[in-house]
């Protein structure tokens, strides 16, 4: 199952205690909460994580660099621009004039047209990871070749900051009542901070776009 940086046995692993994680009571929350952190940390550093084969990035044509929204890229299969509907898209050679290809680096070596003119630029990108689960057929899955696996550090925050929600999650209290009986306002899941070696792994892998 991907739930954006692993699967569902990935946070197991790390969240339960061994005696429990054969139970799946817990299976529901975990994948929203592992969902949900990856789509925080996709927010966060303005890209997407996960490998695609056929990702699509669509922008204006008034412009002379572009940054992929996954990477690292593997290959770059079309370069296409649309001036008009009636034309459509129209497939363009040699438009990328250098790449870098780990960074998801384009660029065109000067502006390829205005902004009524639109690029769209098909690709193989994004880090590698497994998601079947163990009891799945096919597990394990065997990484494409020459795609590159999610980074250790990155791995490492998402299932930190995962544990963190989850644990958040056991002290939360119904809304407006303390334990006390007092009225109160809980904390909502959505509220929990980003711990802070979180955050510091994030900022090295943040993609800066002007769109």
């Amino acid at each position: 199952m991907n739930l954006g940086l692993g699967n569902l046995d990935d946070l197991k692993q790390f969240i339960l205690a061994e005696a429990i994680r054969e139970q799946t009571d817990k299976d529901a929350v975990l994948q929203v909460i592992g969902k949900g952190v990856a789509a925080s940390f996709e927010r966060y550093c303005n890209r997407w994580f996960d490998r695609v084969d056929g990702a699509v990035d669509t922008f204006t044509a008034d412009r002379d660099t572009w940054n992929l929204s996954r990477s690292p890229v593997e290959e770059i299969s079309s370069v296409q621009t649309k001036s008009s509907d009636a034309e459509g898209w129209v497939a363009q050679e040699g438009l990328v004039q250098m790449s870098i290809l780990d960074r998801g680096f384009l660029d065109f070596g000067g502006l390829v047209a205005d902004y009524r003119t639109h690029v769209r630029v098909t690709y193989v990108g994004g880090f590698y990871f497994e998601t079947l689960e163990p009891a799945d057929e096919g597990y394990p899955t065997e990484q494409p070749e020459g795609s590159t696996p999610v980074p250790a550090d990155l791995k490492y925050v998402w299932l930190c900051q995962c544990q963190a929600v989850f644990e958040a999650k056991d002290h939360l209290l119904p809304k407006g009542i303390s334990a006390d009986g007092a009225t109160t306002i809980p904390m909502n899941l959505k509220d929990v901070p980003m711990l802070p070696q979180v955050v510091e792994i994030l900022n090295t892998y943040r993609r800066f776009q002007i769109t």
